[in-house]
């Protein structure tokens, strides 16, 4: 989760955003489109606004999630800064699949995900190229939604004997 953990997630790009526009405002990062982006995201005209969002609870994991369409779109366009958040993202999830398929003891030759960042065919399209790079498998699309995956292990876990024909 959020406290411990979730690298590459949605909330955890929008906050390396957030982090990567304090930085810039400090002199600690260079400027780059992403700081104005961001700003205009988060509905602000100045980063002295930002801890009073901050402080006052009104900058949440999902507001903070929701900058995920700007740092995409911002790095696409050729934003270092950006371009450096996603490619850690990807790094993350990529790390993810390697972890998962180390505890299982399993290669996969396809692997399917879910989730919003998936939404957005470049960054599909770069986890995809990444994925086959590092563990030489192939994304393809799932054949079924998470929630079937979620329902069968607490099925499971309850003692519940299921077959699939």
């Amino acid at each position: 989760g959020a406290i411990l953990g979730d690298e590459g997630s949605g909330y955890w790009i929008g906050l390396q955003a957030v982090k990567a526009l304090i930085r810039a405002a400090e002199g600690r990062e260079r400027k780059t489109e992403l700081s104005i982006t961001v700003l205009e995201g988060l509905g602000l005209y100045s980063l002295e606004m930002l801890p009073s969002l901050v402080y006052t609870r009104s900058l949440g994991r999902k507001e903070i999630a929701s900058l995920v369409p700007i740092v995409i779109k911002t790095a696409e366009q050729g934003d270092a800064i950006a371009e450096e958040i996603i490619n850690a993202a990807v790094s993350e999830l990529i790390m993810l699949v390697n972890a998962v398929q180390q505890v299982l003891d399993f290669k996969a030759s396809e692997v399917a995900v879910s989730g919003g960042l998936f939404s957005n065919p470049w960054l599909t399209a770069l986890f995809s190229q990444r994925l086959e790079e590092s563990c030489g498998s192939v994304l393809v699309e799932p054949s079924y939604p998470a929630v079937f995956g979620a329902a069968i292990y607490g099925a499971r876990q309850t003692g519940l004997k299921l077959s699939f024909a």
